[in-house]
Parts: C-alpha cells; structure tokens; sequence
C-alpha cells in the first residue's frame, strides 16, 4: 500500500464520511445488508456518517421537538392533541439530541480547521495518525470519489497502480 498525498483527509466536506474518533475523512470499510450500507472507519473500527446528510435531519427533528413540546402543553394534556404533541415532540427529540451529540464534534472540528492556512492543514494531514494509503478496490474508489472526480481517480490508479484487481 502506498500513501495517497493527493487527498487531504483533515479538509472539512460535509458531503464526506467522517469518523468522530479519527477527527477525519478516514478511509473506510463498506458492508451492505438487503436495506443499507453501513461504513466503518479503517483506523478505529467507529462508525462514520455524512454531516451533509445528517445535519438537515438533526435541524428538522429538534425544531420539530421545540415546536411540538411546548405546543402540546400549551393545548393541553387533558385535549386528545397534548399528549399527542408532547409525545412526538419527545421522539422528535430524543432522535434529533442523539443527531446533535454526534455532530457537536463536527462542528468543533470544523471551526477548528477554519482558522488554519492550506499550510497548516497539510501538515496536520502529514502528522494525523491515520494516513490514506493506495488500494485497487471499491472501498478505496468510493472514498477517494468523495473527494476527486472519477478521471482523477482514475489518474491516481494509473499513478499509483500496484494495488490487486477487484
């Protein structure tokens, strides 16, 4: 396996898998069932997640909990709808805190990473304990796609290229 210094894996991408561990856009491992893929960090086995999937979901279902909470005891828990509200507001909540709780890492991450120059970015990539190594394999392919275009993966097999068939 050769190192990969064409990606920098500690840029912020919301659209990138991101280990909460690692502090970065680690390389992962891929397993799918009938219903979904799940994706694992290589460097410490956590689970990853795509901030620009997650945050719009998190945004919604904790606005949705300050709205439906205190909107079900304004109504009333002695109407039908209070203890309605009060109970999807709660569900809303208890989903969209376990969304916020994971993400409070991104966003320190990202502020972090906002005040650093490209130098000192890179260097922070060069240091980090996980380094992206070169592979032939889909994993590899799908986690360098978030980051270049698919001729410049493919620039990258032919620059890199001693990786096995997949």
């Amino acid at each position: 396996m050769k190192n990969v210094p064409e990606i920098n894996h500690c840029i912020p991408s919301s659209n990138a898998f991101w280990c909460s561990t690692c502090y970065a856009h680690t390389q992962w491992c891929s397993s799918s069932s009938s219903e979904t893929t799940s994706y694992r960090c290589r460097g410490c086995q956590a689970s990853m997640f795509r901030p620009g999937q997650t945050l719009p979901w998190m945004y919604v279902l904790c606005g949705k909990a300050l709205v439906m909470v205190p909107g079900g005891f304004l109504a009333g828990m002695d109407s039908q709808l209070g203890p309605f509200c009060v109970a999807w507001g709660g569900f809303c909540a208890l989903i969209g805190g376990m969304m916020l709780y994971h993400c409070r890492k991104w966003f320190a991450w990202t502020n972090r990473q906002r005040w650093k120059n490209p130098t000192g970015l890179e260097q922070e990539a060069l240091d980090h304990p996980f380094q992206p190594s070169y592979e032939k394999s889909e994993d590899f392919d799908g986690w360098a796609g978030q980051f270049l275009s698919d001729l410049e993966v493919q620039q990258l097999h032919e620059k890199h290229g001693s990786g096995p068939e997949y």
